[in-house]
């Protein structure tokens, strides 16, 4: 029977060794919760303002768009109506909101996802720190209203 009875030296180099894997391990674990939605906020806000198809002002508020993503375009939104005379759908109030946005810079947004009517579309051009085109309501009826926007990021 053989006892291997360690050095000294080849004792510190097995506890520098734990200590730099443990190292590696915590700034991994530290990293990786930044990632996923930790400290890091890769959202940017935009100030929002909608139009009828006459040009008065109907809507106003924010949207915050992730762009993080090529493709996809995901964030929330808040907007108020500051006008009466018009039904501008389900754009007044807050909720979170999905969308695309091609190489172009076209990106279309639903501010309700998940639902074809009673559904408010942004679909617009997306350049200069502006997102800018046409809203529409779409209802049971299809299209029920529409105008223009223009969301400006703060």
């Amino acid at each position: 029977m053989h006892f291997y009875i360690a050095s000294k030296e080849t004792e510190r180099f097995m506890k520098l060794i734990k200590f730099i894997i443990g190292s590696v391990l915590l700034l991994a674990t530290i990293y990786s919760c930044n990632l996923i939605g930790g400290h890091h906020d890769h959202s940017t806000t935009f100030d929002y303002t909608a139009r009828d198809s006459l040009g008065t002002i109907v809507a106003k508020g924010w949207l915050t768009l992730d762009l993080r993503d090529p493709v996809n375009v995901t964030g929330h939104w808040e907007i108020k109506q500051v006008k009466d005379s018009i039904y501008i759908g389900p754009q007044d109030g807050q909720g979170r909101l999905e969308g695309s946005l091609k190489n172009s810079g076209d990106m279309w947004i639903g501010l309700n996802p998940g639902y074809v009517d009673n559904n408010v579309f942004l679909n617009g051009k997306y350049e200069n720190d502006k997102y800018s085109g046409k809203w529409m309501f779409s209802s049971f009826i299809g299209l029920t209203n529409w105008g223009t926007y223009v969301a400006v990021r703060r």
